[in-house]
């Protein structure tokens, strides 16, 4: 009796231990996921993703494996999320999986009300794959994003999660940038009121009466008219004389000494006179 308790007791161990590591995949996408929400926070990324999503090659993407269906993978991956404070989950759907029908993708209509059931009370949205799949791809750029491939077989029935910060969300982070604006228009505000309330001094005005002279300063020559050409023109004659000569420039006559007499050629004469 004793011999029989005790293989008893041996086949429930090793069936127990069997139990546990019947699906090793599942304990290690759920380790993985366990060590890395220590690590990661706002802006990483978790997919689960169907059986044919692609394998990306970015250093910052993790891929995991589960053999369960996408719907059930969420749901362990929200309680997981939730046990934690510091991350938020934001679940993204892609919009084509609305209207894609039970006759080209037979179960698709179960799968949409399993996901719906867990939508409310959680911030979700409604996106285009295209837009998502840029999303992802501009993230693992930068960002840690771990994928969790499942067994469904269904088209746009990947599931988008981006993780936000637990405990200050963008709605927060919107209203703190609003009120921190507000704030700064009324200090610039006030400050522009203070500069114009102070009062300018007024700017002194010279008085040349008053002005005092430099001892040194040498009074300005007086201004020479310009010449005209009105005193370059010649005497006309008077009574049948000679014209008379245009007086020399001032610069060509020496001071004190009078010019010389201008002998004329024809005695006095004119040339009709001679000649007669």
């Amino acid at each position: 009796m004793i011999r029989f308790a005790s293989i008893l007791s041996v086949c429930f161990i090793s069936l127990l231990g069997s139990c546990q590591n019947a699906n090793p995949a599942e304990q290690e996408w759920k380790d993985q996921l366990y060590k890395n929400l220590a690590l990661v926070g706002a802006r990483n990324w978790i997919v689960i993703a169907e059986a044919s999503f692609p394998a990306y090659t970015g250093s910052g993407i993790k891929t995991m494996v589960s053999d369960k269906k996408s719907d059930e993978v969420l749901l362990e991956v929200l309680d997981i999320l939730e046990e934690e404070a510091h991350v938020l989950p934001r679940i993204m759907i892609s919009s084509e999986l609305r209207s894609v029908t039970e006759d080209y993708a037979p179960g698709i209509k179960r799968y949409r009300n399993n996901i719906n059931k867990m939508l409310p009370g959680r911030q979700h949205f409604e996106l285009m794959s295209r837009t998502i799949n840029s999303l992802i791809e501009d993230a693992s750029k930068q960002f840690n994003v771990l994928v969790i491939k499942t067994k469904t077989a269904l088209p746009y029935s990947n599931i988008y999660i981006e993780l936000d910060s637990g405990y200050w969300n963008s709605e927060s982070e919107t209203a703190l940038r609003k009120k921190l604006e507000a704030r700064d228009a009324a200090n610039r505000r006030q400050a522009g009121d203070t500069v114009l309330d102070v009062p300018l001094a007024p700017v002194p005005v010279p008085n040349p009466a008053t002005a005092p002279v430099q001892p040194n300063s040498a009074a300005p020559p007086p201004a020479v008219p310009a010449a005209s050409p009105a005193d370059k023109l010649p005497v006309l004659p008077k009574d049948g004389g000679q014209p008379a000569p245009a007086a020399p420039p001032a610069g060509d006559k020496a001071p004190g000494i009078a010019p010389p007499p201008i002998k004329d050629p024809l005695g006095g004469k004119s040339a009709i006179a001679r000649f007669s």
